[in-house]
């Protein structure tokens, strides 16, 4: 599932199309109708659909906060084994799911979630490059780190870097549920809806 407005990449959906499992997507845009007859020009299959909001949004910053009404409905249905947010230009790799998946199954239980970190093609040298890290990290003397023992393989290790992208998560249906009934669920644009608030009232 992806919230977005109508500039959504060709590739971010032609990724997903390609994946080896059945995907259900639902792209949130304030003009679904227009992004449908998109969809159907760029011959995507039937189950790739766009979705508006049900209310008129009092900001537009909230159309990112759509899909969350989507997920939990799909996670009614108990037929989803695993649930995407997307922003509408981030690529998703199918190799990527599967790393997330892998490592998810060592972490969820210790109570701890795998996170992705997005990465850019820099124009300068055609490198990616983590724009999202805003410091830089010392693993020798960083904390913030993870050595667990798995029986099937080797000891792996994980950090947890400052500055994760909050805008793309994967979710099992169990975390989903504990997200669903987290406080954070249902948290609205908050400081952008607060500045929003405050120009208005000025």
């Amino acid at each position: 599932m992806a919230a977005n407005s109508l500039n959504i990449k060709p590739r971010v959906v032609e990724e997903l199309a390609t994946w080896p499992t059945e995907v259900d997507v639902r792209v949130v845009t304030e003009k679904p109708e227009r992004l449908q007859q998109t969809f159907i020009a760029w011959q995507l299959p039937a189950s790739f659909t766009a979705a508006g909001p049900i209310h008129e949004l009092p900001h537009p910053f909230e159309l990112a906060w759509v899909h969350r009404d989507l997920m939990q409905a799909a996670l009614a249905t108990g037929q989803y084994t695993a649930f995407i947010y997307l922003e509408d230009d981030m690529r998703l790799t199918w190799d990527s799911l599967i790393s997330w998946a892998t490592d998810q199954a060592v972490l969820e239980p210790l109570g701890f979630q795998r996170q992705f970190y997005r990465t850019e093609i820099a124009p300068w040298d055609g490198k990616q490059w983590l724009f999202d890290a805003l410091q830089h990290v010392h693993l020798a003397t960083y904390e913030r780190k993870l050595d667990v023992g798995v029986q099937t393989r080797a000891h792996q290790h994980y950090i947890q870097l400052p500055e994760p992208y909050s805008a793309v998560f994967v979710a099992s249906p169990t975390l989903l549920a504990r997200f669903i009934k987290s406080p954070f669920w249902s948290k609205r644009v908050g400081v952008h809806r607060a500045l929003h608030d405050l120009v208005y009232a000025t």
